[in-house]
């Protein structure tokens, strides 16, 4: 039996403003999951699951012909999932299980995509292009900082980087969680003017750089990223806190029914 062709828009929240008008307006297709896709996510499981997830929906996303998925805003990637799911289950809610940090209590809840806050490229002045600049010198360091957003290549070089440690760690070597540091890292245009750094030199500046300093960078990056929000709030069932729970970047695995998904 040939295979039924079904495709759904989908606008990016940037409104491409970012792709130099490869992507106009934001405007792109994706495909649903099929049985054969969820036969690869089941088989995945822990860290390899995110890496699976990105090969498959790199599959499902349809892009124009001269803009690749490697340049793809993490941001609008994240949406793009979320209206594969959306057209894959026919749903337009997230089921997610939280735990009250106040009384410990765990209960499922669904969040209507719907009431996710999303911000766009339409909500950027008319100045929104890369590299953006921090405001002022580092408020510690006095450096100068711009930076990028994050693409789904600086993806693939975290886990990339995340494995490594992992290794490590196995193998009995005491050794921490870089991977944030170096996602930083990864954001970052230009140290004092000059764009040419390795991404290993601005991660050891990135690890030198005192913490003041790093927040001033993330707080600016914030302001010029589009996208929902990762952190919706949800309201305990049993003594009423309200509280807020991160949406997992690998969510579609709480829709799939395959064995290795629990």
């Amino acid at each position: 039996m040939e295979q039924q062709s079904i495709s759904f828009p989908c606008q990016l929240p940037s409104r491409g403003r970012l792709y130099n008008g490869k992507v106009p307006g934001g405007n792109i297709t994706v495909l649903p999951l099929r049985g054969e896709q969820e036969e690869v996510l089941s088989a995945a499981e822990g860290e390899e699951s995110l890496k699976m997830l990105r090969h498959l929906t790199e599959q499902l996303i349809v892009l124009p012909k001269d803009f690749p998925f490697s340049e793809l805003l993490i941001t609008d990637w994240f949406a793009a999932t979320l209206a594969i799911m959306c057209t894959s289950f026919a749903v337009s809610t997230i089921p997610l299980e939280p735990t009250c940090p106040k009384c410990k209590e765990s209960s499922v809840q669904e969040k209507s995509i719907d009431a996710l806050d999303c911000v766009t490229g339409d909500d950027m002045g008319d100045t929104y292009q890369e590299p953006f600049k921090v405001g002022k010198r580092l408020p510690v360091s006095g450096a100068k900082i711009e930076f990028c957003l994050h693409r789904m290549r600086d993806l693939e070089k975290i886990e990339n980087f995340a494995e490594q440690y992992a290794r490590k760690r196995k193998q009995g070597h005491r050794v921490g969680d870089p991977s944030t540091t170096y996602g930083l890292a990864l954001q970052i245009f230009s140290i004092n003017g000059d764009p040419h750094m390795a991404d290993s030199d601005k991660h050891r500046w990135v690890r030198d750089a005192v913490w003041g300093d790093l927040q001033v960078i993330r707080t600016e990056i914030q302001t010029k990223e589009t996208g929902f929000d990762l952190r919706p709030e949800f309201k305990c069932p049993s003594c009423g806190g309200g509280f807020r729970v991160l949406i997992p970047l690998n969510f579609l695995r709480l829709f799939s029914p395959g064995p290795g998904l629990d």
